[in-house]
This record gives structure tokens, sequence and C-alpha cells, in this order.
């Protein structure tokens, strides 16, 4: 017991108290923000019907002791047992709130879910990410962003290459990308539970309703196969078009880092052959992992070359995305709440109600 049970309470959120956390996104966040109002996504994003679980929804709560809503932590997790989480939405309010209740309300998530691995992209550089350097000591940094241009394109409509900015020579090998549609046909070669170095787990289960039954997103999935034709990973990816132009975002990969240095040729191929303008891949870092050698270039993100992020809307400059994670793993575009929509033309209601 401290002074902050003295006035408040934490618990972790079940379904009835959708509607309250909607609202308070809505009062306290930005009443534009999606989940303040598409209760669909909001499930989807938050709830743990992958896990067999139809009652408790992956957000941890503040309260007054009169019931009142003052805090909220919102994470994805991983797994059922939630041993890898992410936190992707930490709101407090600012009046009448004791001093240093929002570090508080994240000590309390970590007790309350009592995960082994804690790791999120997005982190707000003033607010967040100190607590994360000082107090908890996390794994800190920029993402890094990566890209290759399309040489068959001397116009570009979305990035805007700098003056020195040229198309990069890949190592050809013999390794292969073969799209899958479901999931099954993506398990029947590639098993998702082998462990790999500096890779989080990410369960079958979590894996199947990120990228094969999402409310808004489409997105495409390979099989990576080596020369012997043996599967060696699993590559997800999402298409985003703009002023009649589309690119080909690289948001996940399952499997050993060090051989996504052999996909040169077969991404090359498949950018030609779509029409992409570039194809990119953020990631927290794959130093030393030689991704020149797949005709990757890192971003500057303070030189002239620019490799747009936000999309919903548009924004045609560079951003620096700050991560932190409990130990040494790398982190994707996806991971969290990265790669969701902004916006949706969905019915409010009463989503309140």
């Amino acid at each position: 017991m401290n002074k902050y049970d003295e006035k408040y309470s934490f618990r972790l959120a079940n379904k009835n108290d959708i509607p309250r956390i909607m609202k308070f996104i809505h009062d306290e966040w930005n009443p534009d923000h999606i989940l303040a109002y598409d209760r669909e996504l909001f499930i989807w994003q938050y709830g743990r019907q992958e896990y067999g679980d139809d009652e408790n929804i992956n957000f941890v709560l503040m309260e007054r002791k009169s019931g009142e809503l003052i805090g909220i932590v919102g994470f994805v997790a991983y797994d059922k047992s939630n041993e890898s989480i992410s936190p992707a939405m930490t709101k407090i309010v600012t009046k009448d709130i004791l001093p240093m209740s929002g570090l508080e309300l994240m000590k309390r998530q970590m007790a309350i879910i009592g995960e082994k691995e804690h790791f999120a992209s997005g982190t707000n550089p003033s607010t967040i990410l100190p607590l994360y350097i000082k107090v908890f000591r996390h794994v800190t940094g920029i993402m890094q962003q990566y890209y290759m241009l399309n040489p068959n394109m001397k116009d570009h409509k979305i990035a805007a290459p700098g003056a020195k900015c040229t198309a990069v020579d890949y190592i050809a090998t013999g390794y292969r990308l073969f799209e899958v549609k479901d999931f099954d046909n993506l398990t029947a070669f590639y098993d998702l539970n082998e462990k790999n170095e500096r890779m989080v787990y990410k369960s079958p289960e979590f894996i199947k309703k990120r990228y094969f039954i999402h409310p808004v997103y489409h997105y495409r999935k390979w099989i990576i196969k080596d020369e012997a034709e043996i599967a060696t990973g699993v590559l997800f990816g999402r298409e985003i078009s703009h002023e009649g132009r589309k690119i080909l975002r690289l948001v996940d990969y399952r499997g050993n880092l060090n051989l996504l240095k052999n996909l040169g040729k077969a991404l090359h191929d498949l950018m030609v052959k779509e029409g992409y303008e570039y194809i990119d891949l953020m990631v927290s870092d794959l130093s030393g992992y030689h991704l020149e050698d797949a005709g990757f270039e890192i971003l500057d993100p303070d030189g002239d070359t620019i490799i747009p992020n936000y999309f919903e809307p548009y924004v045609k400059e560079n951003i620096k995305n700050y991560f932190q994670s409990r130990t040494d793993i790398v982190l994707f575009k996806a991971d969290g709440d990265q790669d969701r929509p902004n916006k949706r033309m969905t019915t409010k209601g009463d989503i309140y109600e």
C-alpha cells in the first residue's frame, strides 16, 4: 500500500468497460481518434477473442475510489499468457491528480500483467521515453527505415530521392517469395513457434488475427524459401497507394534475421512486377545484418531524401520514430499499434452507452 492506493484503484478492464474507455479517449485524448468511435476496431485491437477470452480487454485502468476513470494503459498481447506485450495507449488526466501518477500507472500495469517482454515503437520522446530510460532502464533509440527504389521509375510522387540517391544493386541469391492467402497454407510451410535470436515470440493465434482477419487493412504474406526449397521465414507487407502510385511497406518478419540480406532479387523482382515506387522496412535496429546486400539503403531522417511514414493523411516528410524495449530485441513497423488506420467511415451511434 502507498499513497496512490489511498486515492485510486488499479485493475484489468473487461468488456463492460469498453464504452467508458472509448469515451475517455474521446474526452482526454482526441475526439477524432479512431479508437474513440470505431468500436469494431477497438475490440479487434484490444479484445482477447483469439485466445478464447470474450470477457477481458487488454487495458489496465486507474480509477478514483468513486469509480471515475482517470487513467488507461492499453496493450497488445502477443500470446495468451501475456508474456510479451506492447503498450499502445497510455493516458492520464492532468487535473486533481497526485504527482507522478502516470509513472505509477505504468508500474501498476507491469505488476498486474507481469509480462517478461515489454516493448513499443511510436514512444513519445518528451513524456514517456525519459521514464523508460531513467526509471525502467530499457533499451531505447530511433527506428531505422530501410528502403529500395524501383530502378524503372525516374519520377517519384510518393518519395523524394535526394540528389545523390540512386537505386542500389543487390547480391543475387536463389531465395524466393511464395505468396500465401490463408493461415493454414502459411502454417503448412512454416512453424510459427520457431524461436530465433532477438525475435520476440508471437503466437500463431496472434499472427492469424493480426495479418489474416484485420477489419480494415489487407496484408500480403509470403513464405520465404531458400535455394533448397526449404521454408526459412515469413514476410508480411501492406500496399499503400497515393496519387496513382503505390509502395510496399514491409511490416513484420518471422525467421532468422541473418537471412534477410538474401531477399534482394526476390524483392526487386516483386517491386518491378507490381510497379511499386519503392519498398521500405522500418525496424528498431538491424545494424550488422548487411541489408545493403539486399539492395536496401538506410534513410537518414535529417537528410535530403524523403521516404514518408504518414499516409493517413499523407505527409511528405521523414519522421523519427522512437522505440523502447526491455531487452535487445528487434521491433517491426506493425508492432504495437503503429500500423493501424487513423480514420474510417463508420456510424458512431450510441457507443458510449
